[in-house]
Parts: structure tokens; C-alpha cells; sequence
């Protein structure tokens, strides 16, 4: 989880209320950031203490709301977890010869 710009519209001092059970969205924040940099992490392991499993979080969403500090209402909606999977290739080791210049100059003329 290297882009860790979850949330984002979310300050930290924010309240996410999962029906009674309330976080600050700063103190959610770590939690998922927590687990998914765990390297021995798999997906039935994401735990938040809400009874919610893992296939929730990460298929459907969990239903909570947000209130964002100066405004005067909750906010309604789902929380889901995408994982994003991707493969990096290594970039191959670029070295030089000191044939180089001869082969450029051969192929210049």
C-alpha cells in the first residue's frame, strides 16, 4: 500500500461512526495502513473489532457515516477496500562498453 492517500478528503480529526462504534478517520487511517503494510497480511486477517468480515470490506462496503469537523450533519456511505495489484518489471542493468563509441562511429557511416 505505497499510495497511502486513502481518505484523502477526510481530515484526521473527523469522526467515522460505524452505527455506534466511533474513530476518529485518523485513527481508521492507521488501522488499514497498518494491516495491509503487515507483510504477513491476508485478507481474512483485516480486522477492525466490528464483527465485519473481510469479503465485506472488500466487496460490497461496510455502511458508516462521516462527520467532517465544522459541518452540522452526518454524512452517509460505504467504506470499501480495493487492492490494487500490479507488477513492476525490474529495469535491466544498463552497461557500458568500451566497443560503444566504435560500433556508433561504424554505424554513423
Amino acid at each position: 500500500m505505497e499510495n497511502q492517500d486513502f481518505l484523502s478528503e477526510f481530515g484526521n480529526e473527523d469522526v467515522i461512526a460505524f452505527g455506534s462504534v466511533l474513530h476518529k478517520t485518523g485513527k481508521f487511517k492507521n488501522v488499514v495502513k497498518n494491516t495491509f503494510m503487515d507483510r504477513n497480511w491476508v485478507p481474512i486477517k483485516f480486522n477492525t473489532n466490528l464483527g465485519v468480515s473481510s469479503e465485506k470490506w472488500l466487496e460490497e462496503g461496510v455502511s458508516c457515516e462521516i462527520l467532517r469537523l465544522g459541518d452540522k450533519s452526518w454524512q452517509k456511505g460505504k467504506i470499501k477496500i480495493r487492492v490494487s495489484v500490479e507488477f513492476c518489471p525490474d529495469e535491466p542493468e544498463i552497461t557500458e562498453s568500451p566497443l560503444d563509441d566504435i560500433r556508433q562511429a561504424i554505424a554513423e557511416h
